[in-house]
């Protein structure tokens, strides 16, 4: 916490080299991962810093991938939206987010998969250590003050 700059780790979740806010905090509200600003009795330091290193050790109940596969072969993964006897909908990341919707009649295979969507080793695309310790300040900041604090703390867009 002393040695990271929530401001500098702000500019870090924002770049789209690590993509965080793809999924944690997305413009569109198509999220695919947890609202790191919301209050989660599991969250506190030690399991956001193993959330990021270790994605799929914990994975946050909603957030589970879930894997489809027709009868065709076609197979796509994303995050569970709405599920009921004859349906399925999913959340899926390799394509931009766009929901997709099955019905189950035509689904070979339904499978939860135990792999988080975050992709393991996002810390090795940080230039230095420096880095990783500012986005750690970062992510730690918002975990506690909430809304209010990434506010204060996101990045302004630049002008076009």
């Amino acid at each position: 916490r002393q040695q990271g700059n929530p401001v500098r780790g702000a500019t870090v979740f924002y770049d789209n080299k690590v993509s965080c806010a793809t999924c944690h905090d997305p413009a569109d509200n198509l999220r695919l991962g947890p609202k790191l600003t919301d209050r989660h009795e599991a969250t506190n330091d030690r399991h956001l810093l193993e959330s990021i290193l270790h994605p799929s050790k914990s994975i946050r109940t909603g957030y589970e991938p879930v894997i489809v596969m027709t009868f065709d072969g076609n197979m796509r993964s994303g995050v569970r939206v709405a599920e009921n006897e004859r349906t399925i909908s999913i959340r899926d990341l390799s394509a931009g987010g766009q929901l997709l919707e099955y019905r189950k009649e035509d689904l070979d295979e339904i499978m939860q998969s135990k792999v988080s969507m975050m992709p393991a080793n996002l810390a090795n695309n940080l230039q230095d250590q420096q880095q990783f310790l500012d986005l750690l300040s970062f992510v730690f900041e918002i975990a506690a003050g909430g809304d209010d604090r990434l506010n204060q703390l996101r990045p302004a867009i630049p002008a076009e």
